[in-house]
């Protein structure tokens, strides 16, 4: 986990006073979902994100956020297989895809919503995710 710590460092991701971890276990409770490790470190430890990441925008919902966010975008009633994270500020949203009781990869897709055939791989972990963008590369390479 310190790869992953050492990037959200070289972005300036803002570290909690607190840690949160019932709010975690609460976003798990009620999406039915085992959230991945790097990405349960990244809520418990960093609060909500918003800026760029190499050459892209990224805005990461913090701990507090999730479930109303979810909640407000419908999210779940589109893709019972998907948590929304985030966005990149320009219509889509930044989800974890669930297959099988855990995350099959990370998924960027329109906020209005057509099926999931419109979901576009951006990793492969939430890690994953962040080092794609910090090597250089766009949301849709």
């Amino acid at each position: 986990m310190d790869s992953i710590n050492r990037l959200l460092d070289t972005y300036s991701f803002r570290q909690r006073e607190l840690r949160v971890p019932l709010i975690v276990s609460g976003i798990e409770s009620k999406f039915g979902c085992e959230l991945p490790s790097d990405y349960k470190l990244f809520l418990e430890n960093y609060e909500a994100f918003e800026d760029f990441i190499g050459n892209e925008y990224v805005r990461l919902w913090g701990a507090e956020d999730i479930i109303e966010a979810n909640t407000d975008y419908q999210i779940p009633l589109q893709f019972f297989n998907v948590l929304g994270i985030g966005g990149n500020g320009a219509g889509e949203f930044i989800g974890l895809e669930y297959r099988q009781y855990a995350v099959d990869r990370v998924i960027i897709s329109p906020l209005i919503f057509t099926d999931s055939n419109d979901h576009i791989k951006i990793g492969d972990s939430f890690f994953d995710f962040l080092l794609r963008l910090h090597k250089g590369k766009d949301w849709f390479e």
